[in-house]
């Protein structure tokens, strides 16, 4: 039985910096994404956002980054995650 498999690619660290944002907008262009992760502690989140805004073909998705970057929120607000493994990991 032959069973056609589709093969749907996701671009990561959308907001990370300037030129990784126009790496993934490009490609984005080209129509061959099927979604973008966005680094939600990157520094250039806001402009990613802004850009997903306009492209609902594109199924939006959030990076878990707890190791790199400056952090979301303060330890003490996010109940899931030990205190001591925050504070282990900076």
């Amino acid at each position: 039985m032959n069973s056609l498999r589709k093969l749907i690619l996701n671009a990561d660290d959308y907001g990370a910096c300037p030129e990784v944002n126009l790496a993934v907008e490009q490609v984005a262009k080209t129509g061959i994404l099927g979604g973008v992760s966005v680094l939600a502690n990157g520094n250039c989140w806001e402009q990613g956002v802004a850009f997903l805004r306009d492209k609902p073909h594109l199924g939006p998705g959030a990076h878990l980054n707890v190791v790199e970057g400056r952090p979301v929120s303060a330890a003490p607000q996010v109940e899931s995650l030990p205190v001591r493994m925050a504070c282990s990991l900076g």
